[in-house]
């Protein structure tokens, strides 16, 4: 069964890239964590110590000559639902 947030809207996970104080520069919405560190992994070609790191705290601090200086997992809480479309 899907998870659902209290407000109705389906469980989701946002994958985003980019610089600290700026908006994402990535932003992909994921129906499970595991699809969104994939799409980051896929992204900047992590490591496999990278792609554990990113898993397990959510957040990374990437080289900025990646074209990025963090990778990020969070869980949506907010009313929306990208996969109401389906």
């Amino acid at each position: 069964m899907e998870s659902q947030h209290r407000n109705g809207s389906r469980k989701h996970y946002h994958a985003m890239s980019g610089t600290p104080g700026c908006i994402p520069d990535y932003n992909a919405h994921c129906e499970t964590m595991d699809i969104a560190v994939s799409s980051l992994t896929d992204l900047f070609e992590l490591s496999d110590d990278e792609q554990s790191e990113l898993e397990d705290r959510r957040f990374i601090w990437l080289n900025p000559d990646r074209g990025a200086s963090y990778a990020e997992v969070a869980c949506c809480t907010d009313t929306c639902d990208p996969f109401q479309f389906d």
